[in-house]
């Protein structure tokens, strides 16, 4: 009774924690010498003080994704520049955020990287 009692206490906190996976916010990890911003749907971030500065780490929520991508968004794609104003000529590479806000694909050009694309989680270096 106790082994039951304990796969339908453990069936019941893995479903309770479904949302909670799902409304999860992208973090950015910018290892460069450089302010990161991205460029969506012709705006940059920064601009709307959504950039990543130097060194830093930065959370994104679902509204502030939104507001980029636009709501009921399946995927949208990002410019990824090195510069908080995304100046032009300053485009490394373009990832790819899902409505789940898990980037599902990217590249950047050397001597930049891109790891942990296939999470919320990622981290541009250089």
């Amino acid at each position: 009774m106790r082994l039951k009692k304990a796969i339908i206490l453990g069936a019941v906190l893995g479903l309770a924690s479904i949302p909670l996976i799902a409304n999860a916010d992208l973090t950015i990890n910018n290892k460069t010498p450089n302010d990161s911003a991205v460029m969506i749907n012709g705006v940059c971030s920064g601009v709307l003080g959504l950039d990543t500065p130097s060194g830093q780490s930065r959370s994104y929520n679902m509204g502030e994704i939104q507001g980029l991508c636009g709501r009921g968004f399946t995927s949208c794609v990002a410019g990824i520049y090195t510069t908080k104003y995304c100046t032009s000529g300053t485009q490394i590479g373009s990832a790819t955020i899902n409505n789940n806000l898990i980037v599902t694909s990217g590249s950047v050009s050397a001597p930049y990287s891109l790891t942990g694309v296939g999470s919320n989680n990622v981290t541009l270096g250089g």
